[in-house]
C-alpha cells in the first residue's frame, strides 16, 4: 500500500511515496489507543527496551503474565504494522521498531506504550512521505551513527545509517552491532 504522487512539469520534477491508507488502517486496528496529544518525535526520549534480566521464578512468572496481557492486546500485530511503515516511508521510526522487536516474544507494558507512541506519531504524520526531487543531491550522501549504550542482555549497541540520493533516503538501517564495542569510537568504527 504505497502511494506515489508525481509532480507534473515537462518531466516529473519530484515523486513522493506515502502510506496514508496503510496508516489509516493501522489506526482502525487500535482505535482506543489513538492519542490526540501532538508528538514531536516518534520514540520517547530515553527509551531503551531490552529483554528481561531477572531469572528467579517469581519474576519469570510475573514477566510471563505481563507478556500474555500485552500479546493478547495485539502487540505482534502492532509491531508488524509499525515495522512495515518504518521500512517503507518512516525511516525515523526504525530505531524504535528495532527495540520493539527485541522484546517481541515477551513484551512489557513499556514496550506496548512505546509501540502505541510510534503508531500515534505515524498517524499524526500520515500525509507526509519520502520525497525524491530532480533538484536533490545527485551524488549519494551517507550518514551513520552508533550508540554507546549497550543492551544489558548482550552488551551490543544500536547503530544506524542512511544513504540519501536525490533528496530522499534510498537505504536506511537501524539495528544492533554484530560485536560488543569497547568504546564510542569502536562502536562508530564498526
Amino acid at each position: 500500500m504505497l502511494a506515489l504522487n508525481v509532480s507534473s512539469a515537462l518531466v516529473a520534477s519530484s515523486i513522493e511515496m506515502s502510506m496514508t491508507a496503510f496508516i489509516d488502517t493501522m489506526g482502525l486496528a487500535f482505535p482506543t489507543f489513538i492519542n490526540k496529544k501532538k508528538l514531536k518525535t516518534p520514540s520517547t526520549k530515553g527509551t531503551h527496551l531490552h529483554k528481561h534480566l531477572k531469572s528467579d521464578e517469581a519474576s519469570k512468572r510475573q514477566q510471563e503474565a505481563e507478556a500474555k496481557v500485552v500479546l493478547d492486546r495485539g502487540y505482534q500485530s502492532l509491531l508488524g504494522m509499525v515495522l512495515w511503515a518504518a521500512r517503507m516511508c518512516y525511516p525515523e521510526c526504525l530505531v524504535g521498531a528495532s527495540m520493539l522487536g527485541r522484546v517481541m516474544s515477551c513484551p512489557t507494558e513499556e514496550a506496548w506504550t512505546e509501540g502505541i507512541s510510534i503508531m500515534n506519531w505515524m498517524i499524526q504524520n500520515r500525509l507526509r512521505g519520502i520525497k525524491f526531487s530532480a533538484s536533490g543531491n545527485e551524488e549519494p550522501v551517507a550518514f551513520v551513527d552508533a550508540s554507546n549504550k549497550p543492551d544489558p542482555s548482550d552488551g551490543k549497541c544500536q547503530y544506524g545509517y542512511c544513504i540519501m540520493w536525490m533528496g530522499g533516503p534510498i537505504v536506511t538501517v537501524s539495528k544492533k552491532l554484530s560485536h560488543v564495542g569497547l568504546s564510542a569510537a569502536h562502536n562508530e568504527y564498526m
